[in-house]
């Protein structure tokens, strides 16, 4: 098994694989999931999972790096549009639904890019 596919089957079975703080790779699954034949796979695979779940991280604290500057840039505007389109990507999360999340998160930044930077009064000017 390729580990593309064998990443994907993981996922399935609601294995989640990440780094530990020693650079080891963590299996977290539900009870009963990890077959003896899953074991030895997983172990066979070790390096190329490894790999992947760094990728992963990576990706993960790319994504955190997003969210946060879209929550502060967004936040400053204190709109209702902002605050739905906030509440329908937590919507999507909660709900594991990607397409959603993708789709909300793409207008969410569409909208923060759009408003930004958020109007202010002009200071006086003396005459």
């Amino acid at each position: 098994m390729s580990t593309i596919p064998l990443a994907d089957r993981l996922r399935a079975l609601r294995v989640n694989l990440s780094v530990s703080p020693a650079g080891k790779l963590h299996v977290e699954a539900p009870a009963g999931t990890l077959t003896d034949e899953l074991r030895a796979t997983l172990t066979a695979h070790r390096d190329e999972l490894l790999a992947i779940a760094w990728d992963d991280a990576a990706a993960e604290a790319a994504f955190a790096a997003t969210l946060y500057r879209l929550r502060d840039v967004s936040g400053t505007t204190g709109d209702q549009r902002s605050a739905d389109l906030w509440e329908a990507l937590n919507a999507a999360w909660f709900a594991e639904d990607r397409v959603a999340f993708e789709a909300a998160l793409a207008q969410l930044e569409a909208y923060t890019l759009s408003t930004w930077p958020p109007p202010r009064s002009l200071p006086a000017t003396s005459q």
